[in-house]
């Protein structure tokens, strides 16, 4: 009798993917569309260590037909199966069916409502023909070392350095796995989009419940919604309750890296003709659509002393620049123009993780969807820079074991700017202005014009007594329209930390 229980290992590690041929035992088993699908059911009350389980049904044919199951706790090191022969693919459907009525009290076929305390419905591209793909996706990635060796590569050297940082698929699947998320169970390019624009959705309900009424069962339940759509592996531990706005942002920035990775998934899936030719560098960089061009000597020697004039007193590390580049995405500068004539015209910094920029370079710097809560974000959901680097840079999710990171450096057209002390949620800048200043208590004081009619702040930090009432230590500047920004600069920088 098959039992719908948890792995006991009190520590799960991490497992290696297994195929549907080893785990079944069966040659050559095929998936029968659309008998195939991933649930999930967090219940973060339930017991001692909470529900965390994934549950995946599958009618399967390989010279008979097979009903195949397998569930566990999320990033279980080895899940149950089991794998029940049927006499006619008839059967198999029926018992298919059966099970999936029985796991989440719906009927198959029809449209799907969530029922408390049961499965939900993971929308994981999970078909057989893409599963193929993500399997010779996988492949390409794996000989991308191997594949360097055959074919030349046509770009620039330094170029392709950085190709290599933010193309870095083993780095995207460890991103994953430090944000909780199992890569073996939803790999990048299986998760949908509507999967994650439900977190968001769910996201933004925990922010309504927080802000108003607070009630723990309410934000319980809307946490197990969360965990059951978007599934997160906690190992043995109880899944943590979105219960503090503070956890609200920490899953809005989960939420944008995996949209930014899916992008960089995308974006590889597009290329797998172009990678039979060609050396892998070159096709993902052609895929980008954005210009890069390694800057002078001189002028990262300028840089370095941007880096350390613009280092914030308060943070305990400075940045060493590695290399530098002048980067112009396609159709930016068209999109830039309108807005090339405001005044107050800054280069300001821009800092993410290094796996988001893929996305970022082919994207642009985006703005949160209407789905996501704007509680997340002190002056509502706009594009946020900062006039010192090192501000910005601690959103690079850097640390002593991955000390290195990328910057990126925006010319912002600011215009007439709305000052703001205190936290304010925007959907866009009151009255004739054109953007919003959070300002800091401590401000550089010493600016210089970069182009005509573009300034960048360069150091002298100093008490500002304009700010001394603010609940931002340094300025941040934030954008609601994409198109009065323009990115100009990348750098590779390594943090140097010290103290505690």
């Amino acid at each position: 009798m098959e039992e719908d229980t948890e792995t006991r290992n009190e520590n799960p590690p991490s497992r290696k993917t297994a195929s549907l041929s080893e785990e079944t035992g069966l040659p050559n088993p095929q998936i029968i569309e659309p008998y195939n699908i991933s649930l999930n059911l967090t219940d973060v009350v339930y017991g001692i260590k909470g529900h965390n389980k994934f549950y995946i049904i599958q009618v399967l044919e390989d010279n008979g037909f097979y009903l195949w199951t397998k569930w566990g706790r999320v990033g279980a090191n080895t899940p149950f199966n089991n794998l029940q022969p049927c006499s006619s693919k008839a059967e198999a459907i029926i018992d298919f069916k059966k099970k999936f009525r029985a796991k989440t009290k719906n009927e198959w076929g029809e449209t799907f409502h969530y029922v408390q305390g049961k499965y939900q419905v993971v929308e994981v591209q999970n078909d057989s023909k893409s599963m193929i793909l993500h399997l010779k996706q996988e492949k390409k990635r794996k000989e991308l070392e191997d594949v360097a060796k055959g074919f030349p590569i046509v770009i620039e050297e330094k170029v392709a350095e950085l190709m290599k940082m933010i193309w870095d698929f083993e780095r995207m699947n460890k991103t994953l796995k430090e944000l909780n998320l199992d890569p073996e169970q939803c790999p990048l390019g299986r998760l949908s989009a509507n999967q994650i624009q439900r977190g968001y959705k769910i996201l933004k309900q925990i922010q309504h419940v927080l802000s108003t009424s607070n009630r723990e069962s309410q934000v319980l339940d809307l946490t197990n919604q969360f965990y059951t759509n978007i599934p997160q592996n906690f190992g043995m531990r109880r899944p943590p309750p979105i219960n503090h706005i503070m956890k609200v942002r920490e899953k809005l920035a989960l939420l944008s890296s995996l949209q930014e990775m899916e992008i960089a998934n995308t974006l590889s899936i597009r290329s797998l003709k172009q990678l039979e030719t060609k050396n892998p560098l070159d096709v993902y960089y052609s895929q980008l659509k954005c210009k890069i061009v390694p800057i002078s000597e001189s002028f990262s020697e300028t840089v370095q002393q941007w880096l350390k004039g613009t280092k914030a007193p308060s943070h305990n590390f400075s940045l060493n620049l590695i290399q530098g580049y002048e980067i112009d995405r396609e159709g930016e500068a068209a999109r830039y123009y309108p807005f090339s004539k405001l005044p107050n015209r800054k280069l300001l910094w821009h800092g993410s993780r290094v796996t988001n920029h893929v996305g970022i370079l082919s994207n642009g710097l985006k703005i949160a969807p209407k789905e996501a809560p704007s509680t997340g974000f002190m002056f509502g959901k706009g594009i946020y820079l900062a006039d010192l680097s090192t501000k910005a840079a601690r959103y690079c999710s850097a640390s002593t074991e991955n000390p290195e990171g990328i910057l990126i450096l925006c010319e912002a057209a600011l215009g007439n700017t709305h000052n703001m002390l205190k936290a304010r949620s925007f959907k866009k800048p009151p009255g004739h202005c054109h953007s919003v200043t959070g300002v800091g208590k401590n401000i550089p004081n010493e600016i210089i014009e970069f182009d005509k009619g573009v300034t960048i702040a360069i150091g002298g930090i100093q008490a500002n007594p304009q700010g001394a009432q603010s609940d931002l230590q340094y300025n941040e500047y934030v954008l609601y329209d994409v198109g009065q920004v323009k990115m100009r600069f990348l750098f590779r920088v390594r943090f140097e930390f010290y103290g505690d």
